[in-house]
Protein backbone atom coordinates (compact mmCIF):
# COMPACT_ATOMS: atom_id res chain seq x y z
CA UNK A 1 0.00 0.00 0.00
CA UNK A 2 1.20 3.48 -0.89
CA UNK A 3 1.04 5.30 1.91
CA UNK A 4 0.11 8.99 1.87
CA UNK A 5 2.10 11.58 3.13
CA UNK A 6 2.37 15.41 3.69
CA UNK A 7 0.23 18.22 4.22
CA UNK A 8 -3.52 18.87 3.69
CA UNK A 9 -5.62 21.84 4.26
CA UNK A 10 -8.77 20.05 5.44
CA UNK A 11 -9.54 15.92 5.85
CA UNK A 12 -10.71 15.40 2.75
CA UNK A 13 -9.17 12.95 0.24
CA UNK A 14 -7.96 10.59 2.81
CA UNK A 15 -7.48 7.19 1.51
CA UNK A 16 -7.64 3.70 3.62
CA UNK A 17 -4.29 3.75 5.75
CA UNK A 18 -4.45 7.41 5.94
CA UNK A 19 -2.95 8.32 9.56
CA UNK A 20 -3.64 12.18 10.26
CA UNK A 21 -2.41 14.26 13.31
CA UNK A 22 -5.35 17.27 13.08
CA UNK A 23 -3.64 20.01 15.33
CA UNK A 24 -7.06 21.81 16.67
CA UNK A 25 -6.92 25.28 17.57
CA UNK A 26 -10.47 26.27 16.88
CA UNK A 27 -13.60 23.59 17.95
CA UNK A 28 -16.15 24.82 15.05
CA UNK A 29 -13.72 24.52 12.29
CA UNK A 30 -12.74 21.04 13.06
CA UNK A 31 -16.08 20.07 13.73
CA UNK A 32 -16.51 21.30 10.09
CA UNK A 33 -13.95 18.62 9.15
CA UNK A 34 -15.21 16.02 11.16
CA UNK A 35 -18.28 15.81 9.38
CA UNK A 36 -16.67 16.17 6.07
CA UNK A 37 -14.55 13.22 7.19
CA UNK A 38 -17.09 10.96 7.93
CA UNK A 39 -19.16 11.48 4.97
CA UNK A 40 -16.00 11.06 2.93
CA UNK A 41 -15.61 7.62 5.07
CA UNK A 42 -19.72 6.76 4.38
CA UNK A 43 -19.41 7.43 0.79
CA UNK A 44 -16.25 4.95 0.99
CA UNK A 45 -18.18 2.80 2.47
CA UNK A 46 -15.98 2.27 5.55
CA UNK A 47 -17.59 2.12 9.10
CA UNK A 48 -17.44 5.24 10.64
CA UNK A 49 -16.15 5.71 14.15
CA UNK A 50 -15.90 9.34 16.52
CA UNK A 51 -13.53 9.31 19.80
CA UNK A 52 -14.00 11.80 22.35
CA UNK A 53 -14.42 12.35 26.09
CA UNK A 54 -17.30 11.02 27.73
CA UNK A 55 -17.71 14.57 28.73
CA UNK A 56 -18.17 15.64 25.31
CA UNK A 57 -20.05 12.73 23.01
CA UNK A 58 -23.44 13.78 24.06
CA UNK A 59 -22.83 17.41 22.22
CA UNK A 60 -21.48 15.69 18.94
CA UNK A 61 -23.65 16.18 16.33
CA UNK A 62 -23.66 12.16 14.35
CA UNK A 63 -26.18 10.71 13.02
CA UNK A 64 -26.58 7.01 14.10
CA UNK A 65 -24.48 5.41 11.71
CA UNK A 66 -21.34 6.73 13.35
CA UNK A 67 -20.13 4.68 16.93
CA UNK A 68 -19.36 7.33 19.73
CA UNK A 69 -17.14 6.28 22.38
CA UNK A 70 -14.67 7.10 25.20
CA UNK A 71 -11.33 4.95 24.83
CA UNK A 72 -11.19 5.75 28.64
CA UNK A 73 -13.93 4.55 29.63
CA UNK A 74 -15.18 1.65 26.75
CA UNK A 75 -11.74 0.40 26.26
CA UNK A 76 -9.81 1.23 29.46
CA UNK A 77 -11.99 0.59 32.27
CA UNK A 78 -11.31 4.08 33.41
CA UNK A 79 -7.48 2.66 34.19
CA UNK A 80 -3.91 3.77 32.64
CA UNK A 81 -3.21 3.93 29.15
CA UNK A 82 -2.72 0.28 27.86
CA UNK A 83 -1.51 0.33 24.09
CA UNK A 84 -1.83 -3.05 23.13
CA UNK A 85 -5.37 -3.09 24.49
CA UNK A 86 -5.89 -0.62 21.65
CA UNK A 87 -4.47 -1.90 19.01
CA UNK A 88 -6.29 -5.25 20.11
CA UNK A 89 -9.87 -2.87 19.77
CA UNK A 90 -8.73 -1.95 16.30
CA UNK A 91 -7.91 -5.18 15.03
CA UNK A 92 -11.18 -6.22 16.80
CA UNK A 93 -13.62 -3.81 15.39
CA UNK A 94 -11.98 -3.94 11.38
CA UNK A 95 -12.86 -7.97 11.78
CA UNK A 96 -16.23 -7.01 12.49
CA UNK A 97 -16.38 -4.05 10.26
CA UNK A 98 -15.40 -6.42 7.14
CA UNK A 99 -17.73 -9.08 8.42
CA UNK A 100 -20.78 -6.72 8.44
CA UNK A 101 -19.75 -5.69 4.45
CA UNK A 102 -17.92 -2.25 4.98
CA UNK A 103 -14.63 -1.39 3.51
CA UNK A 104 -13.07 -0.70 7.03
CA UNK A 105 -12.45 1.66 9.63
CA UNK A 106 -12.84 5.42 9.38
CA UNK A 107 -11.87 6.75 12.96
CA UNK A 108 -12.04 10.85 13.77
CA UNK A 109 -10.83 10.74 17.33
CA UNK A 110 -10.33 14.00 19.69
CA UNK A 111 -7.28 12.83 21.76
CA UNK A 112 -8.52 15.11 24.73
CA UNK A 113 -9.98 11.80 25.85
CA UNK A 114 -6.12 10.39 26.15
CA UNK A 115 -5.99 13.04 29.23
CA UNK A 116 -7.92 11.24 31.56
CA UNK A 117 -5.56 8.01 30.75
CA UNK A 118 -2.37 10.33 32.12
CA UNK A 119 0.16 9.47 29.72
CA UNK A 120 3.58 11.27 29.76
CA UNK A 121 4.51 12.95 26.29
CA UNK A 122 6.81 9.87 25.30
CA UNK A 123 3.79 7.49 25.88
CA UNK A 124 1.77 9.37 23.77
CA UNK A 125 4.21 9.15 20.61
CA UNK A 126 5.02 5.91 21.06
CA UNK A 127 1.27 4.82 20.94
CA UNK A 128 1.13 6.80 17.65
CA UNK A 129 3.87 5.32 16.04
CA UNK A 130 2.80 1.82 16.57
CA UNK A 131 -0.41 2.49 15.68
CA UNK A 132 0.84 3.90 12.17
CA UNK A 133 2.00 0.48 11.93
CA UNK A 134 -1.78 -1.07 12.79
CA UNK A 135 -3.36 1.76 10.73
CA UNK A 136 -1.14 0.93 7.62
CA UNK A 137 -1.87 -3.29 8.45
CA UNK A 138 -5.60 -3.11 8.43
CA UNK A 139 -5.89 -0.18 5.81
CA UNK A 140 -7.85 2.08 7.77
CA UNK A 141 -8.55 5.84 8.36
CA UNK A 142 -7.68 7.34 11.25
CA UNK A 143 -7.42 11.23 12.30
CA UNK A 144 -6.08 12.07 15.72
CA UNK A 145 -7.00 15.15 16.61
CA UNK A 146 -5.21 17.28 19.32
CA UNK A 147 -6.08 20.42 20.85
CA UNK A 148 -3.87 22.74 21.31
CA UNK A 149 -5.38 23.95 24.85
CA UNK A 150 -5.00 20.46 26.05
CA UNK A 151 -1.40 19.47 24.64
CA UNK A 152 1.26 21.69 25.23
CA UNK A 153 3.71 22.69 21.97
CA UNK A 154 6.09 19.87 22.68
CA UNK A 155 3.91 17.19 22.68
CA UNK A 156 1.59 18.14 19.43
CA UNK A 157 5.55 18.19 17.76
CA UNK A 158 6.32 14.76 19.10
CA UNK A 159 3.28 13.48 17.71
CA UNK A 160 3.58 15.00 14.62
CA UNK A 161 6.49 13.60 14.01
CA UNK A 162 5.13 10.74 13.68
CA UNK A 163 1.99 11.02 11.38
CA UNK A 164 2.80 10.46 8.01
CA UNK A 165 -0.57 13.32 7.23
CA UNK A 166 -0.73 16.63 9.15
CA UNK A 167 -3.48 18.57 8.85
CA UNK A 168 -4.17 22.25 10.86
CA UNK A 169 -1.68 24.91 11.67
CA UNK A 170 1.23 23.41 13.59
CA UNK A 171 2.56 25.02 16.42
CA UNK A 172 5.63 23.72 16.71
CA UNK A 173 7.57 22.46 13.66
CA UNK A 174 9.20 18.78 14.66
CA UNK A 175 11.64 18.99 11.79
CA UNK A 176 11.04 15.08 10.84
CA UNK A 177 8.35 12.57 10.08
CA UNK A 178 8.71 8.73 10.77
CA UNK A 179 5.97 6.41 9.54
CA UNK A 180 5.38 2.78 8.67
CA UNK A 181 5.86 1.37 4.97
CA UNK A 182 5.64 -2.41 5.73
CA UNK A 183 6.60 -4.68 8.48
CA UNK A 184 9.90 -4.01 9.53
CA UNK A 185 10.07 -0.64 7.15
CA UNK A 186 9.68 2.45 8.22
CA UNK A 187 10.31 5.73 6.36
CA UNK A 188 11.46 8.96 7.45
CA UNK A 189 12.17 12.36 5.67
CA UNK A 190 12.85 15.86 7.22
CA UNK A 191 15.87 17.02 9.54
CA UNK A 192 17.23 15.82 12.43
CA UNK A 193 19.95 18.03 14.68
CA UNK A 194 20.90 18.70 18.17
CA UNK A 195 17.10 20.26 18.60
CA UNK A 196 14.75 17.08 17.73
CA UNK A 197 17.64 14.11 18.02
CA UNK A 198 15.89 13.10 21.44
CA UNK A 199 12.51 12.39 19.99
CA UNK A 200 14.62 11.25 16.69
CA UNK A 201 15.89 8.31 18.68
CA UNK A 202 12.61 7.59 20.88
CA UNK A 203 11.04 6.79 17.71
CA UNK A 204 13.78 4.54 16.20
CA UNK A 205 13.63 2.82 19.12
CA UNK A 206 10.11 2.01 19.18
CA UNK A 207 10.06 0.85 15.83
CA UNK A 208 13.21 -1.63 16.97
CA UNK A 209 11.03 -2.86 19.38
CA UNK A 210 9.05 -4.33 17.40
CA UNK A 211 11.33 -6.68 14.65
CA UNK A 212 14.16 -8.29 14.99
CA UNK A 213 15.54 -6.44 11.64
CA UNK A 214 15.45 -2.86 10.72
CA UNK A 215 14.80 -1.10 7.61
CA UNK A 216 15.08 2.55 7.42
CA UNK A 217 14.50 4.32 4.24
CA UNK A 218 15.77 7.64 4.58
CA UNK A 219 15.36 9.60 0.56
CA UNK A 220 13.58 12.17 1.71
CA UNK A 221 15.91 12.83 5.03
CA UNK A 222 17.70 15.88 4.24
CA UNK A 223 20.59 16.45 7.12
CA UNK A 224 21.44 14.17 10.10
CA UNK A 225 23.60 15.96 12.44
CA UNK A 226 26.29 14.11 14.70
CA UNK A 227 23.44 13.81 17.37
CA UNK A 228 21.10 12.20 15.32
CA UNK A 229 24.00 9.53 14.47
CA UNK A 230 24.77 9.40 18.05
CA UNK A 231 20.82 8.69 18.53
CA UNK A 232 20.63 5.75 15.81
CA UNK A 233 23.86 4.30 17.46
CA UNK A 234 22.17 4.38 20.66
CA UNK A 235 19.14 2.13 19.53
CA UNK A 236 22.02 -0.60 18.08
CA UNK A 237 23.74 -0.27 21.05
CA UNK A 238 20.52 -1.04 22.88
CA UNK A 239 19.42 -3.66 21.05
CA UNK A 240 22.54 -5.29 20.29
CA UNK A 241 20.89 -8.40 18.26
CA UNK A 242 19.04 -6.24 15.85
CA UNK A 243 20.46 -5.52 12.73
CA UNK A 244 19.53 -2.05 10.91
CA UNK A 245 19.41 -1.28 7.73
CA UNK A 246 20.03 2.63 6.48
CA UNK A 247 19.02 3.07 2.49
CA UNK A 248 19.50 6.19 0.55
CA UNK A 249 21.95 7.92 3.74
CA UNK A 250 22.60 11.55 2.85
CA UNK A 251 26.04 12.97 2.66
CA UNK A 252 26.01 14.63 6.25
CA UNK A 253 24.76 11.42 8.24
CA UNK A 254 27.47 9.32 6.06
CA UNK A 255 29.75 11.69 7.33
CA UNK A 256 28.79 12.14 10.53
CA UNK A 257 29.16 7.98 10.71
CA UNK A 258 32.46 7.73 9.70
CA UNK A 259 33.84 10.57 11.79
CA UNK A 260 32.32 9.48 14.81
CA UNK A 261 33.70 5.69 14.28
CA UNK A 262 30.16 4.40 14.49
CA UNK A 263 31.03 1.75 12.13
CA UNK A 264 32.99 -0.44 14.63
CA UNK A 265 30.72 0.56 18.20
CA UNK A 266 27.85 -0.08 16.05
CA UNK A 267 28.34 -2.98 13.84
CA UNK A 268 25.31 -4.00 13.14
CA UNK A 269 24.02 -0.82 11.64
CA UNK A 270 24.52 -0.61 7.68
CA UNK A 271 24.51 2.63 6.43
CA UNK A 272 23.68 2.77 2.92
CA UNK A 273 24.50 5.85 0.34
CA UNK A 274 21.61 6.56 -2.14
CA UNK A 275 21.90 4.33 -5.41
CA UNK A 276 19.55 6.71 -6.96
CA UNK A 277 19.80 10.40 -6.80
CA UNK A 278 16.25 10.82 -8.22
CA UNK A 279 14.70 9.21 -5.36
CA UNK A 280 11.23 9.62 -3.72
CA UNK A 281 11.50 13.29 -2.23
CA UNK A 282 8.37 14.04 0.34
CA UNK A 283 7.86 17.26 1.83
CA UNK A 284 4.90 19.24 3.98
CA UNK A 285 3.78 21.64 1.53
CA UNK A 286 0.15 22.76 1.56
CA UNK A 287 -2.27 22.21 -1.21
CA UNK A 288 0.07 19.03 -2.04
CA UNK A 289 -2.40 16.87 -1.82
CA UNK A 290 -0.15 15.37 0.58
CA UNK A 291 0.95 12.56 -1.36
CA UNK A 292 4.43 11.07 -1.92
CA UNK A 293 6.55 12.34 -5.41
Amino acid sequence: MERQVGVLAELTRLGQGSHVCCVVDSSPRFEEWAAGCLAEGARQRQKLFRFAPDAVLPELAVDGSVTLADPHVAFLGRGPMDPEAMYRMFRRQDEVARDEGYQGLRLVADMDWLLAAGPGRAEVAEFELVLDEVVRELGATVVCAYRTSGFDDEAVAEVLAVHPVTVGDVPLEPGFRVWSVAPGVWEVAGEVDVFNAEPFERALATAAGRSASLLVRTSGLGFVGLAGAHALARVARARPDLRIVVEDACPSLLQCWALGGFESSAPLVEVRPPNDVDGTVVDWSPGDGGRER
